[in-house]
């Protein structure tokens, strides 16, 4: 009885002691050139990822975050949700339009 509250303790207290990345915060990236609001954000694994906001603004990373490029999208809407069903295939919403990019 004593060794299994023993081991409790010490699995405890390491688990309270070992720092885990998602409790080291977040980090800011900027996304240019982004100079109005972003409305949303996905990716597809940990490095493909796009960001859509206001007046059409849609960029894409291949690095997880640490730069951005641009895309073009024919509409002057507001980019509210972005999904993609690989890294080519997806799909965007735009006022009151639905885009596809194949």
């Amino acid at each position: 009885m004593k060794k299994n509250r023993l081991i409790v303790a010490v699995l405890f207290l390491f688990a309270v002691t070992t720092p885990l990345k998602s409790q080291q915060g977040w980090v800011t990236t900027r996304v240019a050139p982004a100079e109005q609001d972003l409305n949303t954000v996905y990716f597809l694994d940990n490095k493909r990822g796009w960001v859509g906001g206001d007046n059409g603004f849609l960029s894409r990373t291949e690095d997880g975050g640490q730069s951005w490029v641009k895309q073009a999208v024919l509409t002057t809407a507001a980019i509210n949700d972005i999904y993609f069903r690989d890294q080519d295939a997806g799909f965007l919403i735009a006022g009151n339009s639905i885009f596809f990019n194949a």
